[in-house]
């Protein structure tokens, strides 16, 4: 009786509210899943950046990286990853023809001396061997950034002394820089990209190998992500240089410069330039200067006591290797050391400068070791 005296129109109104209703429910609901699912999507894969592009290389040398290259997909197991870490080392050994990192400093002194040139990369670098090949190639390496990272332009050159590099001498490359800790620590947020650096070409396979395992462990889990800023590899002296100063950053320093403390704080620094936290100068017959050797993360924070990282420490707590790393990301964990070990490198704590002072982040291919007589 009641339904009978609505008019057609209010029923017409009513079905047409109740159609907008019901589509903006739908939509309402659709949107909710679609949120939810994207917060359920697997991390982005990120595999391709395992083998950049080698723009600078010729054929030869890329089909070397190729056959050396590790392997990896989505799922791969730690066991698999090391069997295929261990078959490429043994390949990267039989295609350049060696059985010890060390031959490699050897050859390039005997090169040096063929020469008559000083003991230099600038000069070594420019070398051609045999076949036609230079000495010193140009390397992409892929590396994990965090975020808000900038690059930073290096120069270096034949100089004594850092501080005399200037944009007149020869552009290196570039490091990223990053103002922030909290962000050195978020692995979460951490982006792939690459870095070039400057080695000796038969250095050059076991470099790439090296910083393709950092990598590939980034790959397998967040929590192993290693940043990579800054790699300084064949060079005699260089240093940052940019137009703007670096903005003003975060870093640890500890209480303490000799002993095992590990009491810390946060600080904040402010530098007038780039070149007082990058630079560097290697003296004498330095493996740098023949590029097979390079720091990771060398970074030198002035008038920070024991800086974390900072390129050299005399302090005991440089050994406790896992601890430094949770402290500052940029300290290389234990299981970097233990793949350069692996791979035949020299590692820091394999020498020292005496008193205590060492590398901490320096790899090289070593000194032929002394032979020691037998006692009659």
């Amino acid at each position: 009786m009641i339904a009978s005296n609505v008019s057609p129109n209010v029923w017409r109104i009513v079905l047409k509210m109740s159609t907008r209703f019901i589509c903006q429910f739908v939509c309402l609901l659709l949107f909710t899943c679609i949120a939810s699912s994207a917060f359920a999507l697997p991390e982005k894969d990120y595999t391709k950046y395992l083998k950049p592009s080698q723009k600078y290389l010729d054929t030869r040398l890329k089909r070397i990286l190729q056959l050396v290259s590790l392997k990896y997909y989505r799922g791969m197991s730690k066991r698999a990853r090391e069997a295929d870490w261990k078959k490429k080392i043994e390949r990267a050994y039989d295609l350049v023809g060696i059985d010890h990192l060390y031959e490699l400093r050897k050859s390039a002194s005997e090169k040096i001396e063929a020469h008559r040139i000083p003991w230099s990369w600038e000069y070594y670098r420019r070398l051609k061997s045999s076949d036609g090949y230079r000495e010193g190639v140009r390397l992409a390496i892929p590396v994990w950034i965090p975020r808000y990272s900038r690059t930073v332009k290096l120069y270096g050159g034949f100089k004594k002394k850092w501080e005399e590099i200037t944009k007149q001498d020869r552009y290196l490359g570039y490091v990223y820089f990053c103002p922030s800790l909290k962000n050195v620590n978020d692995k979460r947020h951490y982006r792939p990209s690459k870095i070039y650096i400057e080695v000796s070409r038969e250095f050059a396979p076991f470099a790439y190998m090296f910083f393709q395992y950092i990598f590939r462990e980034g790959l397998a889990s967040a929590d192993l992500r290693v940043p990579i800023m800054s790699v300084r590899c064949g060079e005699d002296t260089f240093a940052a240089i940019e137009k703007e100063p670096p903005p003003p950053f975060t870093c640890a320093e500890f209480r303490d410069e000799i002993n095992g403390d590990f009491h810390y704080r946060v600080i904040t620094k402010k530098c007038e330039s780039f070149a007082e936290i990058i630079h560097g100068h290697h003296k004498g017959k330095s493996n740098h200067r023949i590029g097979c050797a390079f720091d990771i993360n060398s970074f030198d924070f002035p008038e920070v006591k024991d800086g974390s990282p900072n390129p050299i420490s005399r302090a005991r707590r440089q050994f406790a290797r896992d601890r430094l790393h949770k402290i500052d990301a940029r300290n290389i964990p234990q299981w970097v050391y233990d793949a350069a070990e692996d791979i035949g490198f020299r590692v820091p704590y394999q020498w020292s400068y005496g008193w205590g002072f060492t590398d901490w982040h320096h790899f090289d291919c070593g000194k032929e070791p002394k032979m020691v007589s037998e006692k009659k």
